[in-house]
């Protein structure tokens, strides 16, 4: 089985440094493919050819706005091309984590036409620190957000499927797989989370209300409307993966 690893890239930080010394466990170099946003091309270009990729791994979106379409149109566009070509095709956003002990080799094994991660948000609870990126991740958060089902995502795929917004629309018939987890970490720190918004604000001319938001006090009132639950034991087990 060949693989496609798709995700999307609009800045450098903490978040793509991880996805790429996470997802080169389980993936090839030659496996990974990049949208880039047109505006930040060429400083991600250079930071991904000193990690070993190439120019034909990467194309350029133009979005404006952070939720306008030309991503998602390239997107399908591409999934559709890889598909044909005979590719599983793997989606992971540059804050989240496809999880299992043994990735590869339990697609390989497992998958139909698609495979559905259980979704997991971790998220940084008022009595945890702040993150210290040196550390595994996992080791230092043991909180979820309560009923995160909605963030389990039809992401590996060997039929087409038009995935919409944030690829929530699971298809009919497709269940979710619970030996295998979908880590959102996009709010596992209210400084990084800050920090993300100030790019955010700088590259995008219209975003959604949660990146508006320019103090750590208003990022934990905003973490603080979820209901916290403790990090489920499987997940726990795998604290060494990230």
């Amino acid at each position: 089985m060949e693989f496609r690893l798709m995700t999307h890239i609009d800045r450098i930080n903490y978040f793509s440094d991880g996805f790429i010394e996470y997802y080169t466990k389980w993936f090839n170099i030659d496996e990974f493919f990049f949208l880039i946003k047109e505006t930040e091309y060429n400083k991600i270009f250079k930071y991904l050819c000193d990690r070993g990729f190439t120019k034909h791994q990467m194309i350029r979106y133009k979005n404006k706005g952070y939720l306008a379409g030309h991503k998602r149109m390239l997107q399908q566009k591409k999934k559709k091309e890889f598909l044909r070509k005979g590719y599983t095709v793997v989606y992971s956003s540059q804050d989240e984590r496809i999880v299992h002990p043994d990735l590869r080799n339990y697609i390989i094994n497992n998958l139909k036409d698609y495979i559905v991660p259980r979704g997991v948000v971790i998220i940084q609870h008022p009595t945890e620190d702040v993150l210290d990126i040196t550390k595994p991740l996992l080791s230092q958060r043991s909180y979820q957000v309560s009923g995160a089902q909605d963030r389990s995502k039809p992401q590996i795929l060997r039929k087409n499927i038009n995935w919409d917004s944030g690829m929530h629309k699971i298809p009919e018939g497709a269940e979710v797989d619970e030996n295998i987890f979908l880590v959102d970490i996009g709010k596992c720190c209210t400084k990084i989370a800050l920090d993300n918004n100030m790019i955010t604000l700088n590259i995008y001319e219209n975003v959604p209300h949660f990146y508006k938001y320019k103090t750590i006090e208003e990022v934990q009132k905003h973490f603080d409307k979820k209901e916290y639950k403790e990090i489920n034991k499987d997940l726990k087990k795998l604290s060494n993966a990230f």
